[in-house]
């Protein structure tokens, strides 16, 4: 956030927590101070005599980096003096004791807790004739070994015939805050070592999936995401929540999960699709496919024998009518053959029977007495 101004400022007074670690409300108390300060200078009347022959701007600057980060930006210094004036930058780190903000010699901070000393500005003499503007470099280098946290320094510019004279006034002189937050250097980093069906082939519903995720990170994640579901024809069928219940991977910890599609009603082959996404500063994404099939084969055995009895049964009643009608058309064509073969004999089978002719006895006649 840049702020432009173009009047006198105080000494600026901000808050930093005595951890590296600083609240949001303190933050929030120090943007707060710098806000109330420029309105009094606003609305305050200020005499010819006690305006500053320097504007700077912007009169803010805040930053978020990592450690080993390097920062680029700039300052611009005006000057409204009637005359050529030499002007010094001085960097001080900020920090609360017993309720007053004091500037702080970064000479004897910690480097890795110094603002200051990550601040790279020109030190030398700044000659500007009156009303010449200048654009200044601003360089902040983060340290390596920099802790996490919110970090406040200010840069003031001070005007003299020399550094130590320029130095005299510095807390009234014109400067810019600036506010750094430094960011956890964390990697966040999910690898998926499987992503299998329970079974190639399921007989019927749930079909179930696991699947091994490895946080190989350094801090922990909850992955989030979703297995869909399609069929033969590409079209989604289902969606199932890959990480129903939350779970939790620690770093360096590896997490079994199991999804599993319930509600399902076809058959055949299928594909299942796993997307999920982890992270918090940088989003990442793991993916991937497996086909399975739902084939239910006791219901289709139980189909087959019932569809199998059927058959029979049809058979059955069609083989006795096929029986039934085969009979008749044998007893029809025998009829019909008898009654060919009594036309060509010429027998008439309409005159009513005759009796049979009277048979002759016959004479036994004994040998045996020769």
């Amino acid at each position: 956030m840049r702020e432009e101004s173009s009047m006198k400022k105080p000494m600026i007074k901000m808050i930093k927590t005595e951890s590296p670690r600083s609240s949001k409300k303190n933050k929030f108390i120090f943007l707060l101070s710098i806000l109330l300060a420029s309105s009094f200078y606003i609305l305050a009347p200020v005499s010819a005599d006690a305006a500053s022959p320097l504007v700077v701007s912007p009169v803010i600057i805040d930053e978020k980096a990592l450690p080993r980060d390097i920062l680029k930006d700039s300052i611009t210094i005006e000057s409204r003096a009637d005359r050529k004036i030499a002007v010094y930058a001085f960097v001080y780190n900020l920090e609360n004791r017993d309720g007053q903000q004091e500037f702080l010699d970064p000479s004897r901070a910690d480097f890795s807790t110094s603002l200051a000393n990550w601040i790279s500005v020109t030190r030398g003499v700044m000659s500007l004739n009156p009303g010449e503007r200048r654009k200044i470099d601003l360089t902040i280098d983060v340290n390596l070994r920099a802790k996490p946290g919110v970090y406040h320094a200010v840069i003031a510019f001070g005007v003299g015939d020399s550094r130590a004279g320029a130095e005299v006034g510095i807390g009234e002189a014109p400067a810019v805050a600036v506010n750094l937050e430094v960011l956890t250097n964390t990697h966040e980093r999910l690898q998926l070592r499987r992503f299998i069906p329970e079974q190639t082939f399921f007989s019927g519903y749930p079909a179930l999936f696991s699947y091994e995720l490895l946080n190989s990170g350094d801090i922990p994640l909850s992955p989030s995401g979703e297995i869909r579901i399609y069929n033969r024809k590409g079209e989604e069928v289902a969606t199932i929540n890959a990480n129903e219940k939350g779970v939790n991977i620690e770093p360096k910890e590896a997490a079994s999960l199991i999804g599993s599609w319930t509600d399902g009603k076809g058959f055949g082959k299928y594909k299942a699709v796993l997307d999920m996404d982890y992270g918090t500063r940088e989003r990442g994404t793991v993916q991937d496919t497996v086909f399975f099939w739902v084939i239910p084969w006791q219901k289709m055995i139980a189909g087959g024998v019932i569809l199998l009895s059927v058959a029979l049964g049809l058979g059955l009643l069609w083989h006795r009518e096929y029986e039934k009608r085969y009979l008749l058309r044998t007893e029809a064509a025998l009829k019909h053959l008898k009654t060919l073969q009594n036309s060509e004999s010429g027998v008439d089978e309409t005159a009513p029977p005759t009796a049979p002719a009277p048979v002759a006895p016959r004479r036994v006649v004994d040998l045996r007495k020769k």
